[in-house]
């Protein structure tokens, strides 16, 4: 990369990884991969929540519509009663 495009985190975080040793960067790399995957594994349980709220509020939805119908048939039925 050219210096002037570079920014100055990046240029930061270069230099930082030049000082480290194999090890250490081993070690940071799959400190990275282990919060990578924590990520991974929220965004599945939040996408799964997500989904049974949906459905649950698909269900309400309907549940209110039909209660809302609801007295409308039961007049009918009381007028034909009489």
């Amino acid at each position: 990369m050219d210096s002037k495009t570079t920014k100055p985190t990046e240029n930061n975080e270069i230099d930082e990884l030049a000082s480290l040793s194999n090890e250490e960067i081993i070690k940071k790399t799959k400190t990275l991969d282990f919060e990578t995957n924590s990520f991974k594994s929220d965004i599945k349980r939040f996408t799964s929540e997500q989904r049974k709220y949906q459905s649950k509020v698909k269900e309400n939805r309907e549940k209110l519509k039909l209660y809302t119908q609801l007295p409308h048939l039961i007049s009918s039925v009381a007028e034909v009663r009489i």
